[in-house]
């Protein structure tokens, strides 16, 4: 089991420069891509993302990509600055403003065209290149969120095992319930005088109704059977974290039906406090792949 949040970095060196890859994750409901390359290289995006998918299921994962260009190779483009420059003069005669660039235009306008990159010019053999730095990347990216996804298993784990406790003392309650409302009503009666007997027809009537309205053994039932599955899916290999939503779903389902059927504060409160920890459990679970 993998959380969808976490860190990690690759890189790799070649003639003409150094790389580092950067790639970070936070939750998402599904596989979100999101790549920073340099401008020359933007033709490799598709090939980063297809990469991706070979590490990840889900979340949204964040790629940058830092590049130190070496030696000679690491000049700006000037043909392409002489000619941004030479364009920007131009635009600015046409418009009827005074051109007077200084050294801070200059540096400004070196951002908007970036470093000449040779290797973009065959990106067969610049992916061939610089893939190991993504490759480790991903690994580290996914070690981390296998580690932090063991965390979350054994924390989730105690978490169930308190809303077992809480069923279990449900199921208690309810067991007794029909016996403590039979003898409620009896004495209620007997405050106003009317003392039946216990096998009265008509107490016993009401007795049964009682205990048919209030019944909370189907969804107890269900509810167990829920918590098992839960637990069963923290050991499966693959991606779970829609299957544990959905089974926090059902479980919130059945203690609501179950708590509207209460008539006792002791069971109300136990419901309650069922219905929080479910409701941490769910928050833990948004950050399962």
């Amino acid at each position: 089991m993998k959380s969808m949040t976490g860190f990690g970095r690759g890189c790799c060196s070649a003639e003409e420069f150094d790389i580092t890859v950067d790639a970070s994750s936070v939750n998402r409901r599904s596989l979100e891509v999101s790549v920073g390359l340099p401008r020359e290289w933007q033709g490799l995006e598709r090939r980063i993302s297809e990469l991706s998918k070979e590490f990840f299921s889900r979340g949204k994962v964040q790629i940058s990509c830092a590049v130190r260009m070496k030696g000679d190779s690491a000049g700006v483009d000037f043909e392409s600055l002489k000619s941004a420059f030479s364009a920007l003069k131009k635009n600015a005669e046409m418009l009827g403003v005074e051109f007077k660039p200084d050294l801070n235009t200059l540096i400004e306008l070196g951002k908007t065209i970036g470093t000449s990159f040779r290797n973009a010019d065959n990106l067969d053999a610049l992916w061939d290149c610089i893939k190991p730095a993504f490759e480790t990347a991903f690994k580290e990216l996914s070690n981390m969120r296998q580690r932090e996804g063991a965390a979350l298993k054994e924390d989730l784990k105690e978490r169930i095992s308190v809303l077992l406790g809480f069923a279990d003392r449900l199921k208690e309650l309810s067991a007794s319930r029909p016996a403590s409302y039979k003898e409620m009503l009896l004495s209620k009666l007997a405050k106003l005088g009317l003392n039946l007997d216990l096998n009265d027809e008509r107490v016993l009537k009401e007795v049964c109704l009682f205990a048919d309205k209030c019944d909370v053994a189907e969804e107890l039932t269900r509810i167990k059977s829920h918590l098992g599955q839960f637990l069963s899916a923290l050991d499966e290999p693959s991606a779970v974290g829609r299957k544990l939503d959905f089974i926090c779903q059902e479980l919130g389902r059945e203690i609501n039906t179950a708590s509207n059927k209460a008539v006792d504060y002791e069971f109300s409160k136990i419901a309650v406090d069922f219905k929080n920890e479910l409701e941490r459990i769910r928050e833990q679970v948004q950050n399962i792949e």
